[in-house]
């Protein structure tokens, strides 16, 4: 008797609830939401170096071998660089608060002006050389390393401000990629040995090059 008395209670309350409820409404979604589109070509697996944002602007390096700035707020073109197929193997772009820096074909470094995309200067290392896949920068000095068909290799150390040549060394493994802090310049290759592969990272002074 108890039981049964239970359950119709329970059913009176479970249909009173029902009913006397009010249908949710329906809330605003919240989120991201869209701005501003374009569209750039890629290669087939994207470009080398993914979109950088900068303060107001953010730097594409698409599919036409080129790179352009753009504003952040609304996409607007800004500037579209003179270079044809310029070498960002190194997967990023490498910049400080007034230039980028970065290598075209087998043997031209550069620095562009970041309001305009204009050459601030270029210079040519040794020809038949292919670059590293990452380059650094520090306060006064943008790094980069080469590969020679003769298997040469070879870190480079140019001035910021006019792209001149202030030291090289001469390294016996292939600079893949490059980071700096203060004083030190640390380079990672791969090197083969046998079957396997092995990697390496080689610490050098930022003042002389000395590992």
């Amino acid at each position: 008797m108890n039981k049964i008395w239970l359950f119709l209670m329970t059913s009176v309350l479970f249909w009173t609830c029902t009913n006397s409820s009010k249908p949710v409404e329906d809330t605003p979604e919240t989120g991201l939401q869209l701005v501003w589109k374009i569209g750039y070509s890629t290669y087939d697996w994207a470009s080398y170096a993914p979109p950088t944002v900068l303060q107001d602007s953010l730097l594409l390096y698409t599919g036409d071998g080129n790179i352009h700035c753009v504003t952040s707020d609304s996409g607007k073109l800004i500037w579209t660089s003179s270079y044809r197929w310029p070498g960002f193997m190194h997967k990023q772009f490498v910049f400080d608060p007034v230039r980028l820096y970065g290598f075209s074909g087998s043997n031209v470094v550069f620095g562009l002006n970041l309001e305009n995309g204009f050459a601030v200067w270029e210079t040519e290392l040794d020809s038949n050389r292919e670059f590293g896949y990452y380059t650094a920068c520090d306060e006064e000095s943008y790094y980069i390393g080469t590969y020679r068909l003769d298997k040469r290799k070879t870190i480079w150390e140019l001035n910021k401000s006019n792209g001149m040549i202030t030291d090289s060394v001469v390294v016996n493994h292939f600079p893949g990629w490059l980071a700096i802090n203060e004083t030190r310049l640390y380079c990672g290759s791969g090197l083969y040995s046998g079957p396997n592969l092995t990697g390496s990272i080689t610490c050098y002074t930022t003042s002389g090059l000395d590992s």
